[in-house]
Formats: structure tokens, sequence, C-alpha cells
């Protein structure tokens, strides 16, 4: 269905018989002024490409420049608020995408629910390939159907590919990734070092600088920050909580989380209810 203003398109997809990588949505907006987004949850993920204009992501850890090329990632259920810089003209594209494949690209790409905002180096093609996928979207002949299904795996190809070419993803880089999809796991700064091949220290120094925090410091903070969510949102014990986010000793986890938060575990999801 086409919803539109006069700088705002955006229309349906339906075609259930990919479930590896398929579209519930696209649309574009063209020189918005005063725009902003959120705050704002989904229940599916959103890509929005920035193809003009410039503005800051907000989260509750920090703030991220956008500007033409930014790719902003909504993950389900996260908040995602940004706002446009005043007398910045917004030109936008996105698609609403689901489908077993889906993590295992931004995977590749070092896109997470903490790390949302992803450096597009061949904007002109991504730029492209959306705005094909759009006014595809219009036609109910299956062929088009299958062919939007086949541009999302180039959109991804595109991606990886100006991922690949820039080489992104440097150690330190790769060290926030291995925590942010790998903080349940037994992992420490140690072993993280080992599977990169670097000395401990370095690692421990260089991802401070860039980040303000250790990373073993960081680690925690991840499993903190998911372990609130939980106890806030599923009726799982402690001891299961703690086991969920990394830890294996419950009594260890309530002492720090204690100290973190002020308030052990059983306290806090009394709270939050």
């Amino acid at each position: 269905m086409l919803e539109s203003t006069k700088d705002y398109f955006q229309n349906t997809f339906s075609y259930p018989d990919c479930e590896e990588l398929n579209m519930y949505y696209c649309g574009k907006r063209i020189e918005t002024p005063n725009h902003s987004y959120g705050p704002e949850v989904r229940s599916h993920f959103l890509l929005v490409l920035v193809k003009d204009g410039y503005g800051t992501y907000l989260s509750s850890k920090e703030k991220i420049r956008l500007s033409p090329g930014k790719l902003i990632v909504m993950f389900p259920n996260e908040i995602i608020h940004y706002v446009v810089d005043k007398k910045s003209l917004w030109s936008i594209s996105w698609i609403g995408v689901y489908g077993s494949m889906v993590y295992n690209f931004f995977k590749k790409m070092g896109i997470t629910a903490q790390n949302p905002v992803f450096d597009v180096s061949n904007l002109d093609a991504v730029a492209n390939i959306l705005e094909e996928i759009y006014q595809k979207s219009f036609s109910e002949e299956e062929n088009d159907k299958i062919h939007i299904i086949s541009l999302l795996y180039r959109f991804f190809a595109e991606l990886l590919s100006g991922s690949n070419k820039k080489n992104s993803m440097d150690f330190v880089a790769k060290t926030k990734n291995i925590i942010e999809y790998n903080y349940d796991q037994n992992i420490n700064v140690k072993s993280i070092a080992n599977a990169l091949h670097i000395n401990p220290c370095y690692l421990s120094r260089k991802f401070k600088e860039r980040y303000g925090v250790l990373p073993k410091e960081y680690i925690l903070d991840i499993r903190l920050d998911n372990a609130k969510r939980m106890l806030k949102k599923t009726n799982l014990r402690i001891n299961e909580i703690a086991s969920s986010v990394g830890f294996s000793d419950s009594l260890y986890f309530s002492r720090l989380f204690k100290e973190k938060t002020g308030m052990n575990p059983t306290d806090y999801k009394k709270f939050s209810v």
C-alpha cells in the first residue's frame, strides 16, 4: 500500500515464498526539513541509508554523527532515535527486512545493536539498488517480486563488498564485535587477544584510546546491560540470567550487579515491573 506526502513515500511488499531474506516495505524521503525519528521501536529490522543531510544518532551511551553514506540499522525491539540538524534537508531511503540470513549479513559487516551505524563506501551503487527496489515494489507481477528478492541480496553484497575493500574491521573494532556477539561465552581480554594474535596489554590500551573504556570493563558493561534487560522482560531465575550473560557463578554475578547498580538483581526486577 502506497503512503506518500510531498517528501515522504512508502510502499508495502508481499512475497511470502522466500524465508531467508525478504522485505515488508520500502520507502524514501526527499529533502525533508526539520526531521527527527523516534524514540521508536520496531519488531523487525529497519535499514535507513542517508543520501543527503546531516544529523545525530542518539543512544543511551553515545552520539554518532550522521552524514551522506551512513547506514542506520534498527534492530528488532531496540530503541532508535535520531535528530536532523536544523536547516539540513534530509534525503534517505529505507527497507524493512526479515529472514534467517539478515543476522548473518550484519555479523559479517560488524553491525550490532550496540554498533548500529555503518559507513557505506559505495553510496551511489547502494542508493541505486534501493531506488530500483522501491520502483519495482509497485508491480504485482511475480517476476518483479522475485527480482526484488534478488535486489535485496545484491544490496547486501554491495555493503559487504564496500566493507571488504576498505578493510574497516581492524583489530580494535574486531575486539568490540567479538565482545558484543560472544559476551555470553567464557571470554576475556587474554582469549580475545590470543584469537587476534595481539598482545593483551597493547589491545587493552588501543581499545581504551578508541572507546574510552578497557575491554574487560566493556565485557562487564555488555553483560550487565543484557542482564538488566532480561530482568525486566523475562521470568528467568537469577542463576539462569547469570548463566545467559556469561557468569558461571550467580553469587559473583549478584555481587557485581549490586556494585554497579546499587541494587541486587532480585530488587532490581521488583522495581522494574
